[in-house]
């Protein structure tokens, strides 16, 4: 049986990663609320400058403790890129939460939790192959 020490080491970049999304989750989701609640910037604004204020949090983190290991592009190459995985994913993030408040009728505070879902999985899969040109060694597995 597989212990949960041996999990982690397994698959340290996603824990690491998960572990990163949770902190600029939070603040994109304070960031969102406090918006929705107290400014007249409405859904879209407010969802962009929540996703932005977590935007270089991410990228700091990441660089240093996710994708630390194994970079194959510059730091030069890493900003361009990494800005261009967070416009596509910005993107994608308002139109399924538009979709999913004025078209389905949810909660625009709960309709954060899928979108936040999905947009870590495409944060997750374009940073490692895209930003940071991850290319396994074999000594570290990431699922």
């Amino acid at each position: 049986m597989t212990s949960i020490k041996e999990l982690v080491s397994r698959y340290r970049r996603v824990v690491v990663f998960g572990l990163i999304g949770v902190m600029n989750t939070a603040v994109d989701f304070a960031v969102y609320s406090l918006l929705i609640a107290f400014s007249p910037l409405g859904l879209a604004l407010s969802q962009a400058a929540g996703y932005s204020a977590g935007l270089i949090n991410s990228f700091i983190m990441n660089r240093c403790f996710t994708f630390r290991n194994g970079a194959t592009t510059s730091l030069k190459a890493q900003v361009p890129r990494f800005l261009i995985v967070n416009g596509i994913t910005l993107a994608i993030s308002i139109l399924c939460l538009s979709f999913l408040v004025n078209r389905l009728g949810m909660n625009q505070y709960l309709a954060k939790v899928p979108v936040t879902v999905l947009v870590m999985i495409v944060n997750y899969l374009g940073y490692k192959l895209f930003v940071f040109g991850i290319r396994e060694g074999g000594e570290h597995h990431d699922g």
